[in-house]
């Protein structure tokens, strides 16, 4: 790379680390548990060297059940020292891997494609990707493992053998699905270009990959998302089953069993990621990484990956290889589909084959780079405006934007003596009371590490399932303990022997919690 190459890349990562650390604080709106959870952990790791729930240096965190990899924490410590706990402090680390993540995808395409003008625009293209910066700025560990991915690629493709088994590793540690999509990346690498000596090279990636799944306690996230734990799963199936009345129990079994249903389950998990609405129209799940109305890619992108497919060049093979194994470790699990998450390693593809059209067509008259800069420019735009704008006030619920207010003002309560119970609806929970109170870890440690659950007492909060805690409207009293004050949720009606002592709201005005006392 000449002195005016190393310019451009550098411009295009400056572009993209302001994209993605502008108003990091405050956007997206609000800071959802499981970021709570994370700088939480960090902080406990920082200061007793443990987690939440007393384990020393884990490589798995349980906090809601699903034993999240605890790579994230790790880097999270050093922000958080420098920083204090805060919202800021928690989504820098994948805010600044993932504008750097322009560096090994610029070197991943031109050692793929040895071509520094597909390169540049790959890595433009990269920097401005929807799907990569709302996932860059919510504290994501997919975004880390993706880099991590892409530097173990870039070294695979080089032969140095060793530093890439060392990033394919560390991926292992911050993201479950890079232990389904490596391996398989690797082998379809063997498969496709038929490398020597690189056999053993897979068995030690697929080994480590199933050393670091049990090590980590991975059957905690398999049981919380594997299809094969679906609530309900077999409902379908024995529906399938009765409409065959009048069949020998063989033909009906024959036809409708356990490995059809879950083949079909897997297929359709797996196809719902190409389509043009989560792709291009409407985005994917969860909720919180939505951008309203918009796709995680923009709409003419489409144009140029098909123009790239149509070109069917040896060149692309690899490429489009990983893009087919991308939505593997989506396609077998269940609940929010499809993912934007566990998707996440469709994005280099994805823009690879962009920007190999776009270089095709780019080829032609000047008119037309002048006329697809403006184009992108008004995507872009479009994009940016519904992410700092519209995602304020569209549907905040889902990244519980009303806690922190809650917190501080039941805090002060809690500091005049008064008793307090209240929902944990609405997500609730305990994690962002020990977040935003900097509880000290020690202490929490000292008292059990306490779970959320139905009737938790924490100090003098006492937390429960119930919507309305104190439940009663205008004409009926409610019954409680008098003088006591009761946290119920935005729709629940206020009694006629109660206080309203706030409402807490939603960056859209509508009630999140409504603050009452007994009289």
């Amino acid at each position: 790379m000449d002195s005016k190459e190393a310019i451009k890349v550098a411009l295009i990562v400056f572009f993209a680390l302001f994209l993605r650390l502008f108003r990091l604080s405050e956007v997206p709106v609000g800071f959802h548990g499981d970021e709570a959870s994370v700088g939480y952990n960090a902080y406990s790791l920082l200061k007793t060297a443990r987690d939440q729930n007393g384990n020393f240096l884990p490589l798995a965190i349980d906090q809601f059940g699903d034993f999240r990899p605890a790579g994230y924490h790790y880097i999270a410590i050093p922000f958080i020292a420098t920083f204090g706990l805060s919202e800021l402090a928690v989504r820098l680390p994948a805010a600044l891997v993932g504008g750097l993540s322009v560096i090994p995808f610029y070197l991943l395409i031109l050692q793929l494609l040895n071509k520094q003008k597909i390169a540049l625009i790959g890595s433009l293209l990269f920097a401005i990707s929807p799907w990569h910066i709302a996932l860059s700025r919510a504290t994501s560990e997919s975004i880390i493992a993706l880099f991590l991915v892409l530097y173990g690629t870039y070294f695979l493709l080089r032969k140095k053998l060793s530093y890439s088994f060392l990033a394919f590793l560390l991926s292992f540690v911050f993201y479950h699905a890079a232990r389904l999509f490596v391996p398989f990346l690797i082998v379809g690498y063997i498969f496709l270009l038929k490398p020597k000596s690189f056999t053993r090279f897979a068995m030690l990636i697929i080994f480590s990959s199933i050393f670091i799944f049990f090590a980590s306690n991975g059957f905690g996230r398999a049981g919380q998302v594997s299809i094969l734990k679906a609530p309900g799963e077999m409902q379908e199936l024995r529906q399938q089953q009765s409409e065959d009345e009048g069949y020998t129990p063989w033909t009906v079994r024959a036809l409708h069993n356990k490995a059809t249903f879950y083949i079909a389950t897997v297929a359709r998990n797996y196809s719902e990621h190409f389509t043009p609405s989560f792709l291009f129209l409407e985005g994917g799940q969860p909720v919180r990484y939505k951008v309203p109305w918009t796709g995680v890619m923009y709409l003419t992108d489409i144009a140029f990956v098909f123009i790239a497919l149509l070109v069917n060049e040896k060149i692309l093979y690899l490429t489009i290889l990983w893009l087919l194994l991308g939505p593997l470790p989506a396609a077998f699990t269940f609940g929010e589909l499809p993912s934007v998450q566990r998707a996440v390693f469709m994005i280099p593809p994805l823009l690879i084959l962009c920007a190999y059209g776009l270089d095709k067509v780019l080829k032609k008259k000047t008119i037309v780079i002048i006329f697809l800069l403006l184009i992108y420019g008004y995507q872009g735009t479009i994009f940016l405006h519904n992410y700092f704008q519209h995602s304020f006030t569209h549907e905040p619920w889902y990244r519980n934007a009303a806690e922190k207010e809650l917190v501080f003002d039941v805090d002060r309560l809690v500091k005049e003596g008064k008793k307090i119970i209240m929902t944990s609806q609405n997500d609730n929970n305990l994690i962002f009371y020990l977040f935003y109170l900097r509880f000290d870890p020690k202490q929490f440690q000292e008292m059990g590490s306490p779970r959320d659950k139905d009737n938790l007492v924490f100090g003098n909060i006492t937390f429960t399932y119930k919507h309305c805690p104190l439940e009663g409207s205008e004409d009926d009293p409610a019954l409680g303990e008098a003088g006591a004050i009761y946290v119920n949720r935005g729709e629940c009606k206020t009694p006629k022997n109660s206080d309203l002592l706030k409402d807490i709201q939603w960056p859209d005005r509508s009630v999140a919690f409504r603050i009452l006392r007994l009289k």
